[in-house]
């Protein structure tokens, strides 16, 4: 006797019902994925290359400057994906404007608050 024979036949019923999603073959980056992970990429170089110019003790410098490159760029990728070809160019521009305004102002109003977590970067020399 299998294992299967002794379930009840509702529970077998539930079970002949479900179906798993299928593994894909690939991996595949969706336009919103590759967008995030070249606005992440973009963001973390920038805050490299404050560290190894200004040294670890403007920390909201690091935060602000990477952000400055990041969220532009995050934006008009956005936008441009989502909505160019779908709505008029000028409302396809107010979106970027309002999201880099958005963001920006979360940046900035979200920045003392880096201070609450300790900088890994006080007790050791930060890489080049």
């Amino acid at each position: 006797m299998g294992l299967g024979e002794h379930r009840p036949a509702a529970v077998a019923e539930a079970l002949d019902d479900v179906h798993l999603p299928q593994r894909p073959s690939a991996v595949h980056l969706a336009p919103d994925d590759a967008r995030h992970l070249l606005a992440e990429l973009v963001d973390t170089e920038v805050y490299r290359a404050w560290v190894a110019r200004y040294g670890v003790q403007y920390q909201w410098g690091r935060v602000l400057s990477s952000n400055a490159v990041s969220v532009p760029l995050d934006s008009v990728i956005f936008a441009v994906i989502s909505f160019a070809g779908r709505l008029p160019a000028s409302v396809v521009w107010s979106i970027i404007v309002a999201n880099i305004v958005i963001k920006g102002l979360t940046a900035v109003a979200s920045t003392p608050l880096i201070y609450t977590v300790k900088d890994r970067w006080v007790d050791r020399t930060p890489p080049t």
